[in-house]
């Protein structure tokens, strides 16, 4: 996925930069960049957002090409919805054995019980993933400089 912007500054010693983009109104792909943007498609208005330069040789007002690897929205979306998907199996599958450690009769009702646990328990463990993970790790990336200032 990638969007194109204007850079309107660096800062923090060149690493970074913030640009302005808008989403492109043309492109019927995944629409992932109405959510990295915070931004309906619709509304087609301009936003800044926050970008690792790469050690490009970069400056204000440069229109540049922003990049979120494949391999990054890949990792996105196995955290957001396969880490969820998994635990409420799990929760489900191990749910008639919790009820044979406490001597209750296993139930359709102690399955929905334990799947949802499984999904709590998920929610619990993609919070802590992303408390402790590094704040650039899903963080565009300029690719490339398209024209120069």
């Amino acid at each position: 996925m990638s969007l194109q912007g204007k850079i309107i500054s660096i800062y923090n010693d060149g690493t970074r930069a913030k640009v302005l983009v808008k989403p492109i109104p043309d492109c019927h792909g995944c629409q992932a960049c109405a959510g990295i943007i915070k931004m309906s498609k619709a509304a087609n208005t301009e936003s800044e957002i926050d970008a690792l330069t790469n050690d490009l040789d970069v400056h204000e007002g440069d229109t540049v090409k922003l990049e979120l690897t494949e391999y990054q929205g890949s990792k996105i979306a196995f955290i957001l919805y396969g880490i969820p998907i998994i635990c409420f199996l799990i929760g489900m599958l191990t749910a008639p054995y919790f009820c044979i450690l406490l001597q209750i009769p296993s139930s359709d009702l102690a399955r929905i019980i334990g799947s949802f646990s499984g999904l709590l328990i998920s929610t619990a463990i993609i919070f802590i993933y992303l408390k402790r993970t590094n704040k650039d790790t899903f963080i565009m990336r300029i690719s490339e400089v398209l024209t120069k200032n």
